[in-house]
């Protein structure tokens, strides 16, 4: 089945397509779980990125690695149509210098179910939850 048809039917679905897209490099596919005004915080400390043209660009790096991502889904909490997960992810590739990279952090995303059900990413925050 392509994932280009597949949605996310519950809130936590999205961290399993996201992370399935990731591992493939599907960029478009990844943009499909965003609103089309969403928020990413790229990196740690750096200011956020709005909409999904700000989202690909910024995403591009991370799909560049050729990296593997595991997200494993802690908690959710869910109030009608907006649910916030928190998450624990691992990812494992090349860095640009040819070297071994290696990363984990705790991620903080805010989602809403659309008008046909699916869901879809608001406000995506990889190292939201990371420890202070």
């Amino acid at each position: 089945m392509s994932m280009t048809t597949e949605k996310a039917d519950t809130p936590e679905a999205i961290l399993k397509l996201l992370s399935l897209a990731m591992n493939r490099g599907d960029l478009d596919f990844i943009l499909t779980l965003y609103e089309d005004n969403a928020c990413l915080i790229p990196q740690p400390h750096q200011p956020p990125v709005y909409g999904k043209p700000a989202i690909r660009q910024a995403l591009q790096n991370f799909i560049a690695l050729n990296a593997k991502i595991e997200i494993q889904h802690t908690t959710s909490v869910q109030v009608s149509d907006v649910a916030l997960l928190q998450s624990a992810w691992q990812l494992s590739g090349t860095g640009p210098d040819g070297s071994a990279l290696q990363m984990t952090h705790e991620s903080t995303d805010v989602v809403r179910r659309q008008q046909d059900g699916s869901w879809k990413i608001v406000i995506d925050h990889p190292f939201g939850a990371d420890p202070t």
